[in-house]
This record gives C-alpha cells, sequence and structure tokens, in this order.
C-alpha cells in the first residue's frame, strides 16, 4: 500500500502560476499563524545570494547531502546566528566595563533550549495548518 500523495491529482496537468503562488501564500499565511500562537514574530529577513550559497554549500557538507535547505533549516540557522550574537555582545560589554544595564540589554539566557523548542513546535504546527488547507482545496 502506497502513501496518498498531497498536492492536485494526477490529472497531467501542471499548477498553473497562480495556482503556486496561491499555495505559496498559503504556506507562509500558515506559518506566520503558527508563530503569533506562540508568541513568536515574523520578520522578513534579506540574504545575499552569497550567503545564501556558502549556508546551502555548509549545511550539504554537514549533512553529507542528506538536509535540503529550506525556510525551517534557515530560520534555526538566524535564530542560533542572533543567539550567539547577543551572547558575544554581552561577553564584550562585560569585559569592557559597561553598565549593567547595557549588559543586560544584550544578555539572552535560553536555558533548556526552549525558544528553539518553540520554533520546531510552530514549524510542526504550520506544516498541520498547510496539510489542513491542502484539504480544503
Amino acid at each position: 500500500m502506497t502513501a496518498k500523495k498531497r498536492g492536485p491529482k494526477p490529472t497531467g496537468n501542471a499548477l498553473t502560476a497562480t495556482q503556486r503562488k496561491q499555495k505559496q501564500r498559503a504556506k507562509q499565511s500558515c506559518l506566520i499563524k503558527a508563530a503569533k500562537d506562540a508568541e513568536f514574530k515574523p520578520h522578513s529577513i534579506l540574504i545575499s545570494k552569497r550567503q545564501l550559497l556558502s549556508i546551502a554549500k555548509f549545511e550539504h557538507l554537514r549533512t553529507h547531502g542528506q538536509v535540503q535547505l529550506d525556510q525551517n533549516r534557515i530560520n534555526e540557522i538566524v535564530f542560533y546566528a542572533l543567539k550567539r550574537h547577543l551572547n558575544s555582545l554581552e561577553e564584550l560589554y562585560r569585559n569592557e566595563g559597561h553598565d549593567k544595564i547595557i549588559i543586560d540589554t544584550c544578555a539572552y539566557s535560553d536555558d533548556g533550549s526552549n525558544d528553539l523548542n518553540a520554533l520546531m513546535h510552530i514549524q510542526i504546527e504550520a506544516t498541520k495548518l498547510f496539510e489542513e488547507w491542502e484539504k480544503q482545496q
């Protein structure tokens, strides 16, 4: 028994540009809804082609070609980059003797990786919402 495939029935007709765009917007909408429900604030970021290519090459080497670079993985990479950046600033400001209020502004503690777990949950929830949307189509 084979698993039921998602998406339009195989009629030999490819999705039109309008259908692809509608599907893309629905997927994005599901991600935004899941993020807001988890008290995350969705933001768009700009990444240069060179940065994206570097990330893709690194991920390919790191996973031996087993994992594709998708929006979820980019979200995780940006999450870790921001976390490291804030921790570096906190350490730098502490070493330079800045006021406690400035140091505390940069302090980011995610003991137990609560934010990362929430990010993973958002991605799972967004997938569920999108699958529900596809069933209604």
